[in-house]
């Protein structure tokens, strides 16, 4: 595999040309917001029978008129779809309220406090409108086991937010991501061209490229990395050679370096974790 490390000073003379790239991304604006969806799958429930989750989901779903490709939108971690996970917290925030009881697993149904809020006629339910009920703000609370001067401490969450708790948390980390990768790529340019050979060459043995910095500095395949971007006249070659030629450019690299944490440390870890069904099925 022959290594190429390119750093910004070898691409001086070529096109600047970027190549054609279209970047696509759906818009999720038509989905709508959990509070959105609250007082519908209130109504829906309002027969006081028992409801499934999924049964739900196709019920709403269908009065929202959502199209099949907005209900596989998916959060940014692609692990789930957006509008069953904001309809999951709807759920979650009226049973907290004490509008929504569940009979059994994955079941729910209207509670006496729930066909009564629906008796008063809203025309929406908020966050905020919940905080009439005093289960649900015990629920939106933090609530720390210390005094200052005798005076209990509580902390009370934001809860004015268009965003599920999971939806904020995943794009919280895009965020966070993103901002790293441009400061990982900011400080590598800095880089002298030797200790760049040797970040990538770094990086290549923690990918699985070779078994050690020696070995990975005379493999024999095409891999071009540059911590700026390639011109529209690499791109044409590289799709007229007779072998397969990977580029890599700063953004990609800077990516692979926080994927591979490739001179970079671990500052926290958060498991976000979620109920396991099949563990309390009986049958």
């Amino acid at each position: 595999m022959i290594i190429k490390s390119l750093h910004d000073s070898c691409l001086q003379g070529l096109s600047k040309e970027l190549p054609p790239m279209t970047v696509t991304k759906q818009g999720i604006c038509m989905i709508p917001k959990y509070e959105e969806i609250m007082l519908p799958f209130l109504k829906f429930i309002s027969d006081e029978q028992e409801h499934s989750l999924s049964e739900t989901h196709d019920a709403l779903a269908k009065e929202f008129k959502l199209t099949d490709e907005e209900l596989k939108e998916l959060l940014p971690s692609g692990q789930q779809p957006i509008f069953r996970n904001r309809l999951g917290w709807a759920r979650t925030y009226l049973k907290k309220a004490g509008l929504v009881t569940s009979p059994k697993r994955a079941h729910f149904k209207i509670s006496d406090i729930g066909l009564a809020l629906l008796n008063e006629k809203p025309t929406e339910i908020t966050s905020k409108f919940l905080t009439r009920y005093d289960d649900f703000v015990g629920f939106q609370s933090i609530k720390k086991n210390k005094t200052e001067k005798g005076i209990g401490v509580q902390n009370q969450l934001d809860i004015a937010t268009d965003q599920t708790p999971g939806e904020s948390l995943e794009y919280a980390y895009q965020k966070l991501h993103s901002t790293l990768s441009k400061e990982l790529l900011s400080i590598v340019k800095t880089c002298t061209p030797s200790f760049f050979e040797k970040l990538v060459i770094d990086l290549l043995i923690t990918m699985g490229y070779g078994g050690s910095r020696k070995e990975a500095g005379k493999a024999k395949k095409g891999i071009f990395i540059t911590t700026s971007s390639f011109p529209k006249s690499v791109y044409e070659f590289v799709g007229q050679v007779e072998y397969k030629i990977i580029l890599i450019d700063g953004e990609r690299l800077a990516n692979l370096m926080i994927e591979h944490s490739v001179g970079l440390s671990t500052v926290s870890t958060y498991h976000v974790k979620s109920i396991d069904s099949d563990y309390f099925e009986e049958n």
